[in-house]
């Protein structure tokens, strides 16, 4: 009952959307009158339609989605919300590059769905796999969906993104298939990474407006752990040593604040700074192999910031977590929705196959 008024709640929203977009269209120029709402405006209709049928996708597989429900269906409302507001600020149209970021969004959303339902045969037969690929998808979908509001740094999140992704196919395909329990450790702890470095960018965030050289700071810290834990197995032998560095430079930020009274000052974070740096220059010299990418990950430059970076919007809600040895229970299997920004028609969409997995994230 609960899942039906939600659905009419939202079914009602988006024809409402719809008529109101028609009437402004007929109101206020005669080159409207007698076309459709998706005639005037194909670029909205496409992502209002992909939106309707990513929230329907969602209340079907409400009760087998790894008690992620109320996120996704959260993302979904966001996404609505977002072309709402676009369209506003446009006098009634989205723009093209707007459309690519709702799209862009959508495809994330449509592989968090894919991989948080336990009842296609993808996921029952590798729930690691899944686990990682959902945390992956869900991760892409904060990134763009704050992707003016990431101090600059959106591309450098995507690549490491992308790489993640990258990492468990290979990973897969040197296996058979499947990744084991150290891989997905792996590739968890380089999520959770990829995680904080998304929460301190992004500084409509109470604690990054209010903290803005820690946020600074612990976001380049989170940086070289995902560094160091992409590459490993190609350190010489230094994994640990640097992790351990790593994670001093995290308690003396800590540390440095409780004994200010939650922030830290400026000559806290320049030294912190040159402690960041220098583990950045270690862990370039340690890297002795192609690994999956042939460089070590790019890390963010050097040298602290003054004042607020100014980015804006909270950081959308992530998966969070430990690393999940076995998979979270995932779940199973409608069609999804993918492919590439389209404008104006329908959206390209494919069905859940192992086969096309590998490219199903990042097409």
């Amino acid at each position: 009952m609960i899942r039906e008024q939600l659905t009419n709640v939202y079914k009602n929203g988006i024809v409402a959307a719809l008529a109101a977009g028609l009437m402004l269209g007929s109101s206020n120029s005669p080159a409207f009158a007698g076309k459709s709402f998706a005639q005037n405006h194909p670029r909205r209709a496409e992502v209002l339609g992909r939106d309707n049928r990513l929230n329907n996708r969602i209340n079907n597989d409400y009760g087998h989605l790894g008690g992620h429900y109320g996120q996704l269906e959260h993302q979904d409302n966001q996404i609505r919300q977002q072309e709402q507001a676009d369209a506003r600020r446009n006098g009634g149209y989205i723009t093209k590059g707007q459309q690519g970021q709702l799209n862009r969004e959508e495809n994330s959303l449509s592989n968090e769905v894919k991989y948080d339902n336990r009842n296609n045969s993808f996921t029952q037969n590798h729930p690691r796999r899944a686990e990682v690929l959902g945390r992956d998808a869900n991760l892409n979908y904060a990134i763009n969906k704050d992707e003016g509001h990431l101090g600059g740094h959106y591309n450098q999140l995507e690549s490491e993104d992308r790489s993640i992704a990258r990492q468990e196919q290979s990973d897969a395909r040197a296996n058979g298939g499947y990744i084991t329990t150290a891989q997905q450790g792996q590739l968890n702890r380089e999520e959770n990474s990829l995680h904080q470095q998304i929460s301190m960018d992004n500084t409509n965030n109470s604690f990054t407006q209010n903290h803005p050289r820690r946020a600074e700071v612990l976001g380049r810290d989170a940086n070289l752990n995902n560094t160091i834990n992409k590459d490993e197995g190609h350190l010489g032998g230094n994994y640990g040593q640097l992790e351990s560095e790593d994670r001093s430079i995290s308690q003396q930020e800590q540390a440095d604040a409780r004994a200010n009274g939650g922030y830290i000052t400026r000559g806290q974070q320049q030294q912190l700074n040159q402690e960041e740096n220098g583990l950045r220059s270690q862990i370039r010299q340690d890297y002795t192999g192609n690994g999956y990418g042939g460089n070590p990950t790019p890390v963010y430059p050097g040298g602290p910031i003054s004042g607020n970076p100014g980015y804006g919007g909270n950081p959308v809600p992530v998966y969070g977590g430990n690393p999940i040895y076995g998979g979270n229970p995932i779940y199973g299997g409608n069609p999804i929705y993918g492919g590439n920004p389209i404008s104006g028609g329908n959206p390209i969409f494919y069905p859940m196959t192992q086969t096309n997995v590998a490219g199903a994230l990042h097409p």
